[in-house]
């Protein structure tokens, strides 16, 4: 008991413990004795609110004989919110499929609903919010078209800022009010577009198809879905369970080729964000990757000891904020270890300067629509952002 009391750490291991079950049904997590010193387990949910890993903590709450308690929050209600949503996204995947598919445009579902669906064992292990989908540059326009024809609203309404910002993505709301990111390329930034260089057209070529329940859709191939959410988590940070969690979970279930792998990561330039990405999975999940790949794609020695040294100072299954040393490491990772030595001093100086290491941004999708810097806020013409997006290269 005394262990327990006020111990944030505590906490997190049993979090950690909670997430390395292979599923719900194995999830064990005896919550009993840090309810007794903590009636409403605010730090529990805190902690998988922050690292988005609800639905864990709630089956391990329900397992726990807690659900009818204070202890549980709304974390039902949160869970049962999470499986209605992927009810309906199977309804809105079933419509992107068939306007996109009438039309002629190709596309490709990835993230959220297609991770929920194959990595884990069941969808509501998964939680998400939005439906990401990926079309290409010289399509984008017919797909924007077909969607607003099928009920899709367009929620961007900030043209000259997306123009000027070069904004990778806009969002729909469907019928069936889910979000949907229509991407032009994996990445939204030019920034991140000009230091990893992703072809939109290649990822749509070497895509397969699956069923997602009763709806089959197009998707990445194997190996750029782990491609793509190891670079995703890096540059997000690398700091929250779900995204080292969706790692995990597809070196489990998907039919991995390492040299593939390998070669995907040296195509877009990103090799040591996905060695990043891959060795904080195999730390925080015992994820099984062999010694040989993380040396072929962390190839400086004193890097791979600087980094095993920060995900020690600071594991990520122990970051309860934004901003967080592991976090800025992670996002400073490019291309080889003199780009990111220059990267992260730059980013900690530009930090510093603006108040303090472990400051975290602000989003244009998250601020008001007065406010200038939003993507809701109303200028410019779409006409000039598509124009923007048909020049881009495929």
């Amino acid at each position: 008991m005394a262990v327990l009391r006020g111990s944030g750490a505590t906490v997190d291991r049993l979090l950690l413990q909670c997430l390395r079950a292979s599923d719900s049904s194995s999830v064990s997590v005896d919550l009993t004795l840090l309810a007794n010193v903590d009636p409403d387990l605010a730090r529990w949910r805190a902690s998988a609110a922050w690292h988005r890993v609800d639905p864990w903590a709630w089956l391990a709450v329900r397992g726990s004989g807690l659900a009818g308690t204070a202890a549980g929050g709304d974390l039902a209600q949160r869970y049962d919110y999470g499986v209605a949503r992927h009810l309906r996204m199977v309804d809105d995947l079933r419509m992107v499929a068939g306007v996109l598919g009438d039309a002629g445009v190709d596309f490709a579902v990835f993230k959220g609903a297609v991770l929920a669906e194959l990595a884990y064992p069941r969808p509501d292990l998964r939680a998400y919010n939005d439906l990401d989908v990926l079309v290409a540059p010289d399509r984008f326009a017919a797909a924007l078209d077909v969607l607003q024809a099928a009920g899709c609203q367009l929620l961007d309404r900030n043209w000259r800022l997306l123009s000027d910002e070069g904004a990778g993505q806009v969002h729909l709301l469907t019928p069936m009010q889910t979000v949907i990111d229509l991407h032009w390329n994996l990445l939204n930034t030019p920034a991140n577009r000009r230091d990893f260089p992703i072809s939109t057209r290649e990822l749509l070529c070497r895509g397969s198809l699956c069923v997602v329940r009763d709806v089959r859709v197009p998707v990445l191939h194997a190996t750029d879905m782990l491609t793509h959410i190891c670079l995703h988590a890096c540059l997000a940070g690398a700091n929250r369970l779900c995204w080292l969690k969706d790692i995990a979970q597809v070196l489990i279930t998907a039919p991995i080729d390492w040299s593939d792998v390998a070669a995907r990561a040296r195509e877009w330039e990103a090799r040591v964000p996905v060695g990043v990405a891959l060795t904080r999975a195999m730390r925080v999940f015992a994820a099984p990757i062999k010694p040989e790949v993380m040396r072929d794609l962390l190839r400086s020695r004193s890097w791979r000891l600087f980094l095993a040294g920060v995900d020690r100072a600071f594991p990520a299954y122990r970051t309860h904020r934004g901003g967080s040393v592991n976090r800025l490491v992670a996002r400073a990772a490019r291309s080889g270890g003199a780009t990111t030595g220059a990267q992260l001093v730059r980013r900690a100086t530009n930090a510093v300067m603006k108040g303090g290491p472990l400051r975290t941004e602000h989003h244009a999708w998250e601020m008001t629509d007065a406010d200038p810097r939003s993507s809701r806020f109303v200028a410019g013409s779409l006409a000039d952002y598509l124009s923007f997006v048909e020049a881009q290269h495929p």
